[in-house]
């Protein structure tokens, strides 16, 4: 009889032991699969501004100044630049910031890759200028 008894105890541990350990495999698939969602999660998040310019190879700073303007559109739904945007470009890249931005944007605009834009800053006095296709097109070659 006593044989019997201890039988059943270990049966009815055994029976315990499986649901808990199914308890646990339970908890362990449901944090692996909020595990899986979160790496999702990080994959389509944006890029900074500073991790799209080290996939393009830009060498001058009107290359640069133009990649900021593009960034800055896409990135902050910026559409008009003055130089005061720039220089925080050139500092959210961690890229030198020119001596003379009004000058890059005169290349640029030679180039007609800008354009300059209807508004300007009354206290200020300062230009305001937009992107055009050429300069996307111009950036979009460079990222091939």
């Amino acid at each position: 009889m006593k044989g019997e008894g201890g039988n059943i105890k270990n049966i009815k541990m055994e029976e315990e032991v499986k649901k808990e350990f199914e308890k646990v495999w339970k908890k362990i698939q449901e944090l692996e699969g909020k595990r899986i969602e979160n790496v999702s999660q990080q994959e389509t998040r944006e890029k900074s501004l500073r991790e799209m310019f080290l996939e393009f190879n830009l060498k001058s700073d009107p290359e640069k100044t133009l990649f900021i303007m593009h960034g800055m559109e896409k990135l902050k739904n910026i559409f008009a630049f003055s130089t005061k945007e720039i220089k925080e470009g050139f500092h959210e890249i961690r890229e030198k910031v020119p001596k003379n931005i009004a000058d890059k944007f005169q290349s640029l605009h030679k180039s007609g890759f800008i354009m300059p834009v209807e508004i300007t800053d009354k206290k200020t006095k300062q230009k305001f200028w937009k992107l055009t296709n050429s300069g996307i097109k111009f950036l979009e070659n460079k990222n091939e």
